[in-house]
């Protein structure tokens, strides 16, 4: 419930993904990171000097969005992207000092959300939530295999 209003179109699940994200984009605002930054920062600070077809790919987002989010982060000095030496069509990326330690940061408010989240539950009740949330991923997953499938 936010202000009082609650919408007659959501349920729990609904309403924990807009609640989440909405303490996340603050948070990561406060960071000055924008949503989508922290994963590639992981990414790139624990792979580094990997191109970005491949950080698309690991990410699980298109390559055009990785150019977008990148340039957006270079311009920021949280990655440099370099040219590779053996091949001048591939560019390699690398975490600045700058983006190593925003990555540290955002983990920690990772953390700090997960306490939020798991602060009223037993042990019992975190495994049977995340037991639970996973076959509700795995049945996603199955949907949209399906749906790319049928393309």
């Amino acid at each position: 419930m936010m202000n009082g209003f609650v919408s007659p179109n959501k349920d729990e699940i609904d309403e924990l993904i807009y609640l989440k994200g909405s303490i996340l984009r603050i948070g990561l605002n406060k960071l000055g990171l924008y949503v989508g930054q922290p994963l590639m920062l992981d990414i790139v600070t624990s792979n580094p000097g990997l191109n970005q077809k491949i950080l698309a790919k690991l990410a699980g987002i298109k390559p055009s969005t990785v150019n977008v989010m990148l340039n957006r982060m270079a311009k920021n000095d949280l990655v440099e992207i370099k040219k590779n030496e053996k091949n001048s069509k591939l560019s390699q990326v690398f975490a600045t000092n700058k983006g190593k330690e925003l990555h540290e940061k955002s983990m920690q408010f990772k953390q700090k959300l997960d306490k939020i989240a798991y602060k009223d539950l037993s042990r019992d009740e975190i495994e049977t939530f995340k037991n639970i949330l996973s076959k509700i991923n795995n049945n996603f997953k199955e949907e949209l295999e399906k749906e790319e499938a049928s393309k």
